[in-house]
């Protein structure tokens, strides 16, 4: 995935944790701690506002589940990697900015007591935006904060076309993903794309977000779509990592 270009993959890796930064981006599958939950995988540092020496917060860690890996398809896998991979960045925005305190081994954040009067200079337009985006969100005002900036940014639209540029790499041409989707006796929505595939496949981890809930928990159509995309991702692609 690092070699395409024009991903957001390839813009996180390449452009915000390259080999010209001072933070570095590591993944690893393990064990989630059991504070998360049933969750697949998860992101953190350590970083401390007052302790920069032991916990500068410098190297950004993806850590999937080995039950997830071991069970999920290539796809799925994929887009989790992708998935976390902005949240790291988004993390690393947050710390580069000056807008949290603390960031824990478990992912947990401390927001500072941030002021929509302050004034930031900045030429990065997203750096920008996502300023006036955390402006909104009071320290544990909201739980989704990190997902709905995946929104707000258009990230997820940048993960359905990350996911479409990398399926080529990933399918079994003999048992064929689309093919199979279409052909499947509880398809009753008619023939997919790709392109649609792939944007249902996106929200998977943003259900909690409003964006979800306004377009696709709220329309049951759309839910039901969802449901057996998410479903198909799992039964229909590939499982062989190697």
């Amino acid at each position: 995935m690092k070699g395409l270009s024009s991903t957001i993959f390839n813009d996180i890796i390449n452009d915000h944790f390259g080999s010209n930064s001072t933070r570095d981006l590591k993944f690893e599958i393990g064990t989630i701690p059991a504070q998360l939950g049933n969750t697949d995988a998860f992101t953190y540092t350590n970083y401390d506002v007052n302790n920069i020496s032991n916990a500068p917060g410098d190297v950004m860690t993806v850590r999937l589940s080995n039950t997830f890996v071991q069970n999920a398809s290539t796809i799925e896998i994929a887009l989790t990697i992708i998935h976390e991979s902005i949240h790291a960045e988004l993390i690393d925005r947050c710390i580069q900015l000056s807008l949290v305190n603390n960031v824990s081994i478990l992912g947990g954040m401390e927001f500072n007591s941030f002021s929509g009067n302050n004034v930031f200079t900045l030429p990065d337009a997203i750096f920008n935006q996502l300023l006036i985006v955390y402006s909104a969100y009071p320290p544990n005002s909201d739980s989704q904060w990190n997902h709905n900036l995946f929104n707000v940014l258009s990230y997820r639209t940048k993960m359905a076309q990350n996911l479409v540029f990398v399926h080529p790499w990933l399918n079994d041409t003999s048992s064929d993903f689309i093919t199979n989707v279409n052909a499947d006796t509880l398809n009753l929505y008619g023939d997919f794309t790709i392109e649609e595939l792939m944007d249902y496949i996106a929200w998977i981890g943003l259900e909690g977000t409003q964006d979800f809930i306004n377009n696709i928990q709220d329309i049951p159509l759309e839910l039901t779509k969802k449901n057996f995309v998410e479903t198909s991702a799992r039964t229909h692609y590939t499982n062989d990592c190697n």
